[in-house]
């Protein structure tokens, strides 16, 4: 009896941890500041892309709330398209 009542608190105790542990572990954080309306715009740091992937696929934007739950905010990435110029310089 006291096998099987173990295992189900022994499962929910791992997928606990697991849970609060799933933010700290990245390498790289930094906070969000200025943060006024519901929409707003964010610049990127250049310190961060010395730690992301090129497809900007681990970027997350993670809020806490007063009660300590987090919150995961969803966004649009817009990135600037490189504009190339030619220009024709005369010389002598």
């Amino acid at each position: 009896m006291i096998k099987t009542s173990f295992l189900p608190l022994l499962i929910l105790l791992f997928l606990g941890s697991n849970v609060t542990a799933q933010y700290s572990n990245y390498n790289y954080k930094a906070p969000v500041e200025g943060i006024e309306n519901q929409w707003h715009q964010l610049i990127l740091p250049n310190e961060l892309y010395a730690h992301i992937k090129p497809d900007y696929a681990d970027i997350r934007i993670i809020g806490i709330t007063e009660k300590n739950d987090t919150i995961e905010a969803p966004y649009i990435l817009e990135l600037n398209k490189n504009i190339t110029t030619l220009s024709k310089i005369e010389f002598n």
